[in-house]
């Protein structure tokens, strides 16, 4: 089976949790598995500012296991800043958008 690259281009946004989905694409690696690459925008509410993170798969996600990740990765990051005790501006900023989400 011949590999077809897919990049969806999704930019859908996700306001209670001030993401937004970006893109959906997939890679093969040399031994011809496939990957699927999901960018999101975090912290949407600071422009520029926010940060964009990719998740990585076996197969194309769903939305809700995206959004799950997702929400895994806000707790994972709240709790990184918080371990890490002393913030720049900038991070104490994104730590106050993203405990403030539901």
């Amino acid at each position: 089976m011949k590999f077809e690259k897919v990049k969806e281009r999704i930019f859908k946004p996700l306001k209670e949790l001030d993401v937004e989905i970006r893109t959906i694409e997939n890679e093969q690696l040399e031994d011809k598995s496939i990957y699927w690459i999901v960018e999101v925008g975090l912290c949407q509410k600071m422009g520029e500012r926010g940060y964009i993170y990719t998740f990585f798969y076996d197969d194309k996600p769903k939305e809700q296991e995206i959004i799950k990740d997702i929400k895994e990765h806000i707790k994972e990051q709240i709790k990184t800043f918080e371990e890490n005790g002393l913030l720049g501006a900038y991070e104490e900023e994104q730590l106050e958008i993203l405990k403030g989400l539901k």
